[in-house]
Parts: C-alpha cells; sequence; structure tokens
C-alpha cells in the first residue's frame, strides 16, 4: 500500500505486487517518468485512490487482473493503459464537480471487462478501447454499466462490444461505437 495523507501525489513506476496494490493519494496519481512501459502489475487487485486525478498528465500503463480506480475531489481525471486485458469494478470520478473530468482507458492486447455500475464520469468524455478484444459484460447483470448523464461515452473494440443476451448497458447523453 502508498499513501499519501497530508497533501502530495504518489508518483509509480514499476511497481509490481503478486497479488494486489492499493494506492491512496491525498493529491494525484500520476507516472513517474513519460515511457511506455508497466507502471503497475499485480496478479490480483489494483485499488487506486485520488483527489485530483489518477494518469491525468500522461497514461498510467498497468498490467493487473481487475482495477477499481476513482478519483474523489472535484478536479481530475482518469487515464490508463492496460497491458493485457481487465475486469473493471469501478472507474469513477465520484464527485459531482468534476464535470471537466474525462475517464479514459484503453486495453493494448485484451479486452475489457465491466462490472454493474462500475464507470461513472460527471460529464466528461468516457474512453473504454480494446485494440485487441472485446468489451464485455463482466457480470451479465441487468444494471447500468456504464454512466456519465451529461456527457458521452465512446466505445471502441477490435472483436465486438457487448453481447445479445449480455449488453453493455449505458446511461450516457451521447454515445459513439
Amino acid at each position: 500500500i502508498l499513501a499519501t495523507t497530508g497533501a502530495g501525489d504518489v508518483l509509480v513506476g514499476n511497481v509490481t505486487a503478486a497479488d494486489a496494490i492499493s494506492i491512496a493519494a491525498a493529491d494525484a496519481i500520476q507516472e513517474s517518468g513519460a515511457d511506455g512501459t508497466v507502471d503497475l502489475t499485480a496478479g490480483g487487485l489494483a485499488t487506486l485512490s485520488a483527489q485530483t486525478g489518477i494518469g491525468s498528465l500522461g497514461a498510467i500503463e498497468i498490467s493487473v487482473a481487475s482495477l477499481s480506480a476513482s478519483n474523489n475531489g472535484a478536479s481530475g481525471s482518469i487515464n490508463l493503459t492496460e497491458s493485457n486485458g481487465v475486469t473493471v469494478n469501478a472507474l469513477q470520478l465520484t464527485n459531482a464537480a468534476t464535470t471537466a473530468g474525462t475517464v479514459t482507458l484503453v486495453s493494448t492486447t485484451g479486452g475489457i471487462a465491466i462490472n454493474n455500475g462500475a464507470v461513472l464520469s460527471q460529464g466528461g468524455l468516457i474512453t473504454l478501447t480494446a485494440t485487441a478484444g472485446a468489451i464485455s459484460d463482466a457480470d451479465g447483470g441487468l444494471a447500468v454499466s456504464v454512466t456519465n448523464a451529461g456527457g458521452a461515452l465512446a466505445l471502441t473494440a477490435s472483436t465486438g462490444i457487448g453481447t445479445s443476451p449480455s449488453p453493455i448497458r449505458t446511461a450516457v447523453s451521447t454515445l459513439a461505437v
């Protein structure tokens, strides 16, 4: 677990755990140096929590089995690049004042599986891209998986988005597929 309590960012680069990683920042979680190498590797869940953004200065590269990322402050964005596919438990801008914040998740070689209620923005663009995989409903539930009542959602996948029995349910103003 990495954390800042009073103030400050957490800079990540080459953090590896066999099972889980948990990082909480009083301000932002940012990449330590702009590069293309994986910054966070976990065999299990990566939990990221910040107040002013997660990867908002440049994408944080991750290789994790599942992801829970939330920015809880009045500013900031989430910008992550997954190297091999991920199940999204949470990818959220939770503060209603974060209307300009964006949510971006790119999986470069695998799919993106989304749980019910997992993705939330307060009006800024949500972009989910599976360059070499599918975007799917992880739990097969009937609840909305992606919410952006005042904004847009862009979904791009090379091998499909949702399935007939298990579509990606959304509550967004604009949808681009």
